[in-house]
Formats: C-alpha cells, structure tokens, sequence
C-alpha cells in the first residue's frame, strides 16, 4: 500500500529524556528529511512514519508535515485521541491502531511493524542498554535495515 514512497520511521526518547533538546532534535530530523527529499527528487514522495508518543514521534511527525512529506501515524493500540494528536493526524495519509487495545508489549509491537515497512530507521538515543528506543533499534538492525542516529554525543 505505501509502496510509491520511500519510507522513513522514527524510533527515540520521550520529552523528558530529551533533556530540553527538542529543538535540537527537531533541526536534525528536519535535515534527515531535507536530505532524503533530495535523494528521492523526482523518484518518490517521503513517507514519515511515526508512532506518535511525544517528544522524538511528535517532533518527527511535525517536522514531516512541515517539509510536505507524507505521514502515517501508527499508535500502538486503540484509543481516543488527544486535540494535538487529531491536528497532526488530520493531515496524515493513514491512521493505524496496531493492536485493539493495550496489552504489555504492544508498544513493541507497534514498533516492530513500522520497522517491517521502513526503508530507513531514524533513531534518537541516549546509548542507555534498555528501553523502547533500544529494543527497537536491535530489531531494526537483526532485520538489516538501515539505520540513522541523531549525534547524542556526551553530557
């Protein structure tokens, strides 16, 4: 179904560990995507995927939106959304709720399915052994995809 696009997902901390960063992080994401428009001129429109947790999914999603990419926001499971998840996903090519309702691991899950569709994975991590971003960065790389990190560097 998304085929026609070249497809880049987001995995990457929640506000409060991006440690005030966010603008940062937005900048980098931002010429993550400006790069890879270039790359695909005239080949493919880009495709953000993103899970839509705050902070790294958020900015991602926007940053998208901003460049005129295309968006995909897939939530782990069902839910209602808040006011600013309905702005953002108004203009989103698709909605998925991957899973019915909230289950352990469902956030996994969800991960490792917009790994599966993913042509690149943009990850935003600390280098911490445990957590979300990590598990879904091992699953991404045991799966041979790509894989683009934001400059962490010391702190």
């Amino acid at each position: 179904m998304y085929d026609k696009y070249f497809k880049i997902m987001v995995t990457g901390h929640r506000t409060s560990r991006l440690r005030g960063r966010e603008a940062e992080v937005k900048n980098w994401l931002r010429e993550v995507l400006i790069n890879y428009k270039e790359v695909e001129r005239g080949n493919r429109e880009i495709l953000v995927i993103s899970g839509m947790a705050d902070g790294t999914d958020i900015l991602f999603a926007e940053a998208g939106l901003e460049l005129g990419c295309k968006l995909l926001c897939v939530f782990a499971c069902r839910k209602s959304l808040s006011e600013d998840e309905m702005k953002i996903g108004i203009n989103a090519v698709d909605i998925i709720f991957n899973e019915d309702k909230y289950s352990r691991g469902c956030f996994d899950r969800r991960d490792q399915r917009m790994v599966d569709e993913a042509d690149l994975v943009v990850g935003v991590w600390d280098g911490a052994d445990s957590g979300g971003t990590a598990r879904c960065l091992d699953y991404a790389r045991e799966r041979g995809k790509e894989v683009l990190l934001f400059p962490w560097g010391g702190d």
